[in-house]
């Protein structure tokens, strides 16, 4: 199931250009008759050149005529409008609006039974490479005693460079007022949904806000897989299990967080696996999935965090040796991954010429016993079953037709000994025990101390060797409080993970 997110380009590079001030130039104006389906009339073009050499064009058309099939009693129809446009010297159009008025008359020079007025602007800044449009339309029906207003707003941002970019729509807000003579307003709003590119109804599904969110205590045994790291504009698949919620979770929110700083709240809801496919939007520097907010309004626990940027690498993985330099690949993976414990069983890879919605990981050549939970167009991310044996396997991707590079790893479990209480400045020894690995790999536990200990020797970072499925760091409590401990295994295998 795809849920289209705007398909639009990398980031924004706007057009700068600068022009030398320069006297305004004399009015040139022409006027000509002009013939339009029932109507007839003039149309005047007067063109001027403002101090900063921009061309400044307004056409002014009045045309009138029989009306014969339009609104009941109505045999007569005019129409004015005035069009106005400043364009820079490099052709680039920088404001244009417009007023238009058009009436219905049941004879010519008779009763106003309608009249319909648009008036419209828009505004172009290529340096920030924004446009933004507004306009208001306003139709009084005699007849029916009926008025009817519409204010409508959008906002869109260029995407690309020079005449090879376009303009994509990515807000918009519009207003309906509707009243009977006599009777009460009645309103309707509509937000333009720039995630799944359509128009919602303000109180419908989105945007979202906290506010208006369902609320919760947090995460209550979800499970969300979305990629660390993504290209602007990337094609995504995540996963959500959420034991709430059997099959389809129809609970799903994102928080897309624009590089101003704003965030934006939308809804979605999963396939009956737990599966969504979308796009992200280039407005978009990070995403936050999650599928409840918390008391105060903000994404619970277990949400995943995905970074935006075109040259982001996945963290925890390092360089694979003799990754190919072009084509689908895998780039970025680790010597060792966990089952069960804080690894959740996943397989995180940063790769390279895929498409995330047609790539699949395999374990030892096959699906068979490993799915994939979350892409992107750099990172890929599987997760293998309970049932897998520990100790070595290798992995690789599949996207469409193609099969990447494959590399080894080993599947351990790893296992900390509890510590004990004690006073501030005693010193312990953690004991963490690695199963799965074999004999012939030999390993390094990489710890990181925070909270309330340090090293014993000072410092927050050790790395030591694993012996007999051991390996062992002593710690020093500081103050009182929690002693934090990250560790994480490297694996040597011979010829590749060195």
């Amino acid at each position: 199931m795809t849920f289209p997110i705007a398909r639009i380009a990398s980031a924004a590079i706007a057009l700068a250009f600068l022009v030398n001030a320069v006297p305004a130039s004399a009015q040139k104006s022409t006027t000509t008759q002009i013939q339009d389906g029932e109507e007839s009339g003039t149309q005047t073009v007067t063109t001027t050149t403002d101090g900063n050499g921009n061309t400044v064009t307004t056409t002014t058309v009045d045309v009138s005529g029989p009306l014969t099939n339009g609104m009941p009693g109505a045999t007569y129809q005019t129409d004015h409008t005035t069009t106005t446009t400043t364009t820079d010297p490099n052709g680039h159009e920088l404001d244009s609006s417009q007023s238009h008025v058009h009436e219905n008359l049941d004879a010519k020079g008779g009763k106003v039974l309608s009249r319909s007025t648009l008036e419209w602007k828009q505004h172009t800044d290529w340096i920030k490479g924004t446009r933004t449009y507004t306009s208001t339309n306003v139709v009084i029906n005699n007849s029916t005693g009926v008025t009817t207003k519409i204010d409508y707003t959008t906002e869109e941002t260029y995407f690309g460079a020079g005449p090879t970019g376009r303009w994509e729509r990515t807000g918009g807000h519009q207003t309906v007022t509707t009243q009977k003579k006599g009777e009460e307003a009645k309103k309707t709003e509509r937000t333009y949904d720039w995630l799944h590119e359509h128009w919602e109804d303000v109180g419908m599904t989105s945007p979202l806000t906290p506010s208006t969110a369902q609320a919760g205590s947090g995460a209550d045994g979800e499970q969300v897989y979305l990629t660390s790291v993504a290209g602007p504009s990337s094609e995504m698949i995540a996963t959500v299990e959420d034991p709430a919620q059997v099959g389809t979770v129809d609970q799903v929110t994102f928080q897309v967080q624009d590089h101003q700083g704003h965030a934006h709240f939308f809804q979605a809801f999963t396939d009956p696996d737990g599966h969504i496919d979308f796009r992200l939007p280039a407005l978009a520097a990070t995403v936050a999935l999650f599928t409840n907010f918390t008391r105060d309004g903000k994404p619970d626990d277990a949400a995943a965090h995905c970074t935006v940027d075109a040259h982001a690498a996945v963290s925890s993985a390092d360089p694979v040796t003799d990754a190919p330099q072009s084509g689908t690949a895998i780039t970025r993976a680790s010597s060792a991954y966990e089952r069960g414990g804080n690894g959740r069983n996943l397989v995180d890879m940063q790769t390279r010429g895929t498409d995330p919605f047609n790539t699949h990981v395999l374990m030892d050549g096959s699906e068979a016993n490993v799915q994939t939970v979350a892409a992107s167009n750099l990172e890929t991310v599987g997760r293998f079953s309970d049932s897998v044996a520990l100790g070595r396997h290798t992995f690789s991707i599949k996207s469409g037709t193609t099969t990447s590079n494959a590399f080894p790893a080993d599947v351990v479990t790893l296992r900390a000994d509890p510590i004990r209480e004690s006073e501030t400045g005693s010193v312990q020894t953690l004991t963490v025990h690695c199963d799965g690995l074999p004999a012939s790999d030999s390993g390094t536990m990489y710890f990181e101390v925070g909270g309330a200990a340090e090293l014993a020797a000072g410092g927050t970072t050790a790395s030591v060797p694993v012996r007999n499925g051991v390996a062992q760091v002593r710690i020093r409590g500081i103050h009182a409080g929690a002693a934090l401990v990250r560790f994480h295994l490297h694996a040597q295998i011979a010829g590749f993970w060195t």
